[in-house]
């Protein structure tokens, strides 16, 4: 997925990964909610073309 968007050269899986990390999903049984998405990994979602975070 990053070879074809072109950010394999720029981020590594490994990196990818921490950065989602920093994203989590709060529920109190009925009600999920994300918390709030930094913009490196708003961009990075972006970029990358898929829906990562469920609404």
């Amino acid at each position: 997925m990053l070879k074809s968007v072109s950010l394999l050269s720029r981020i590594s899986p490994t990196d990818l990964l921490e950065e989602l990390s920093e994203v989590y999903i709060v529920g109190d049984g009925e009600v999920d909610v994300v918390t709030e998405v930094p913009r490196k990994v708003a961009e990075l979602k972006e970029k990358l073309g898929c829906d990562v975070f469920p609404k």
